[in-house]
């Protein structure tokens, strides 16, 4: 059984006869790292990254199954996880992509493999170091195109002195290292061997190009390293894993497009209702505002207008009166006066009555 599992590609199968799968895919360096025929490499490779105070002599790879039913899955996790022979752990990953987030999640997972050293009524002295190392295809420091190696410890201020020794975050830009800038011969981030990770940079990175092989088999390590690459991408369950991998991977990201421009029409809905209204609540308001002034504009030029025509009438009222009572005080009657003014007596005492209140 296990046998047809992993016969090599029959030539019926033309899409996948000779195809050397990616090995910067999680699930397929993951088959290929935590391979025992490739324990050497794996060293080598840890090796050139942590640069450990003594060499490595053994490690364990702690999760070498990759559950052939989960990894078209989301959110699946197909790091590798091993123990060296100091008892440190090492946490390593792929990630074919990068986003904002990754040191975030880079964090927690580490959180998840150190406390994950305690069981009930351990002591904390029995913690050991845990390294997480990100092998990086794509560039997730683009502001600093020099460096590929990026170190993320916890210092104590203002010494600057590392105050854990063991937490260490690594972020390996594989990309970077195939085309170093000025300046960066010999130096490729902070790595004491930088030739080596070069070397490993070119297998990740150039394994599945048509003459890479030409290029890699000058290394002993690194030649025997992507011969298993091979031998794996000769077998149909090997092929089968990866494309599933590829299709779970594409899904996701169908997924998270369609999620995206979803809430971009929805934002871009909201947005303009949101405008709509606080456009129409701002007319509204300038429009009391505007409609408010212009009123009390109106109103005091008819007030003033109202209050200078009553003033003239009351004016003109006293006026007359005043003749009525010096004419009255000459000794005419009221008829008298109502005939000389030609107006009625009434109109005459009500002049009167008015300036007199």
């Amino acid at each position: 059984m296990a046998k047809d599992r992993n016969k090599r590609i029959s030539n019926g199968d033309s899409d996948n006869t000779g195809k050397i799968l990616d090995p910067c895919l999680d699930v397929v360096s993951k088959m290929l790292l935590s391979s025992p025929d490739c324990r050497e490499g794996l060293i080598d490779l840890i090796t050139s990254i942590i640069t450990p105070p003594s060499p490595i002599v053994s490690l364990e790879v702690l999760n070498p199954i990759v559950p052939r039913q989960i990894v078209d899955e989301r959110g699946v996790e197909l790091d590798l996880l091993l123990r060296l022979d100091d008892g440190c752990h090492v946490n390593l990953e792929m990630q074919t992509s990068t986003s904002k987030i990754l040191p975030h999640r880079a964090l927690y997972h580490w959180a998840k493999v150190y406390s994950a050293q305690l069981k009930i009524g351990a002591l904390h002295p029995a913690l050991r170091a845990v390294r997480s190392i990100f092998l990086l295809k794509h560039p997730l420091y683009t502001a600093e195109p020099e460096l590929a190696h990026h170190i993320i410890r916890a210092y104590r201020e203002p010494l600057m002195v590392p105050a854990a020794e063991h937490f260490r975050l690594d972020f390996v830009e594989l990309s970077k290292l195939l085309s170093p800038g000025p300046g960066q011969s010999g130096q490729r981030g902070h790595q004491a061997q930088p030739d080596r990770l070069h070397l490993w940079a070119e297998f990740f990175m150039k394994a599945t190009q048509p003459n890479a092989s030409e290029g890699l088999m000058s290394d002993p390590i690194i030649k025997k390293t992507f011969d298993k690459l091979k031998e794996i991408s000769a077998m149909d369950e090997a092929q089968q894993i990866a494309r599933a991998r590829e299709l779970g991977m594409l899904r996701v990201s169908m997924e998270l497009d369609e999620a995206r421009d979803e809430g971009l029409q929805k934002g871009l809905q909201k947005g303009l209702q949101k405008g709509l209204q606080k456009g129409l609540q701002k007319g509204l308001q300038k429009g009391l505002q505007k409609g408010l002034q212009k009123g009390l504009q109106k109103g005091r030029e008819e007030g003033r207008h109202e209050g200078l025509q009553k003033g003239r009438e009351e004016g003109t009222q006293k006026a007359q009166a005043k003749i009525i009572r010096n004419l009255k005080d000459a000794g005419m009657s009221l008829d008298q006066i109502a005939t000389l003014l030609k107006m009625a007596e009434k109109e005459l005492e009500y002049l009167l009555a008015v300036d007199k209140g």
